[in-house]
Order: C-alpha cells, then structure tokens, then sequence
C-alpha cells in the first residue's frame, strides 16, 4: 500500500514540474509585438559617420535657436573736423585778450592741447612776425580759436562775431550788414564805448575769417 502512495505522489510530482517548465519556456519565447517595433524604430535616431561628413559638420546643420539680438545705444563719433590735435592751425590771442575790443590775435600751430595739467592753458606756436611775437615764438593761453575757415558770402550773417585784419594781426569784430550782390560785408569794430564800421569787398573780403569753434558772442548782447 505504501509503495502505491508513493508511485502516486511522484508521478503528481513529475507532472506539475512539467506543467511549470513548460509554462515558462513558452513565455520566453514569444515574440514582440510588431506595433511596438515600430513604434520604436520611428523614435531611433542614426547618425551616418562612415560618410565624408565630418562630426563638426554634422553638428553644424542643427539647428539651435536663436538667441534675441540686443540692440547697442549708438554712439555719434566725432567727425574728422571736430577733432582738435596738436599741428592744427589755429588763431591765438597774444595781447589784450582779456576784452573784445583790444584783443590781437596771430595765426599759429597748436603744439601742446589744454588739460587739467595745464591749467586749461595751450602752448601754441606763431608762425608770422607781429608786434609783440616773432615766427616760431610760443606762448601758453587759454584764449584760442581752434576752429576757423574763410567764409563765402552767403555763409555770413548779421549779428555774427568774426576775425578780420591778416594773419599776424587781426581783431574780433560784429557783421552788421551782407551785402551779397557785390561780395562785401559791413563790420562793426568796437572800441571803448565807440563802435566804428569798416567794409571788407572784393580782394579785401579775404581779410575776413569765420569762426567755428569756439562761438563768441557780441559782448553788446546780454
């Protein structure tokens, strides 16, 4: 009795270990899912380095985002003629410079530009011989015109404070009056509490010089 118990158990024993192992084999090999397969491919990314592209090159035709371009304050650069250097041509005041009437100014060279460490003061070069200063002479002053040209006619207008004389000698003056038809101007002189007029036409209206920079005024006008 006992060995057919036991014949019983084994067979049970030996067909549910086969049930198992039979289970388990068939769940290994089933195959994947043909959808998701797919699925995965259109995700995968492939990069074709056996070709003649370089991997610089490659990573050049990504495209990256653009980063928002800030636009820079922009800044006016000073012209040419507004810069003052040292060799410019430039009309100095070597006497009475501290008044419009009495004050003589000569044509000379800039040698040396104003700062804090001259006291504002320029160290300029005379390049004619005048009463007071010989060519090649230097003075400091702070009394310069650094910007000058000779005018046309119809540059000039009343009320305007201009040069006049020649170039080792001449004096501030008022255009009073434009008189363009004949190419002259009328220029008012100040002297004391005197003012006198003078007419610079045709040869003489070389003798007068316009002034750009710095901008006087008619001392008359407060």
């Amino acid at each position: 009795m006992f060995k057919k118990n036991y014949i019983i158990n084994s067979l049970m024993i030996i067909t549910v270990i086969s049930i198992f192992f039979i289970n388990s084999c068939t769940v290994q090999v089933v195959p994947q899912d043909s959808t998701n397969q797919k699925k995965s491919e259109t995700k995968s990314f492939s990069f074709d380095y056996s070709s003649k592209k370089s991997k610089k090159k490659a990573k050049a035709e990504v495209v990256q985002p653009k980063e928002p371009e800030t636009k820079q304050p922009e800044t006016k650069q000073p012209t040419a003629d507004a810069v003052v250097k040292a060799g410019d041509i430039v009309w100095a005041c070597y006497f009475g410079c501290n008044t419009f009437s009495g004050a003589q100014w000569g044509k000379a060279k800039l040698v040396t530009l104003a700062s804090d460490a001259t006291r504002g003061e320029y160290e300029v070069e005379f390049l004619y011989n005048t009463h007071a200063t010989a060519p090649g002479s230097r003075m400091w002053t702070k009394h310069v015109i650094l910007k000058h040209h000779k005018p046309k006619i119809e540059e000039l207008k009343p009320g305007m404070v201009v040069l006049s004389g020649a170039a080792n000698y001449s004096y501030l003056t008022v255009v009073k009056e434009v008189l363009a038809y004949k190419n002259a101007v009328v220029l008012e002189r100040i002297i004391d509490d005197k003012v006198w007029t003078e007419t610079r036409e045709g040869e003489y209206f070389n003798a007068v010089t316009m002034i750009d920079e710095p901008v006087i005024k008619d001392p008359r006008i407060k």
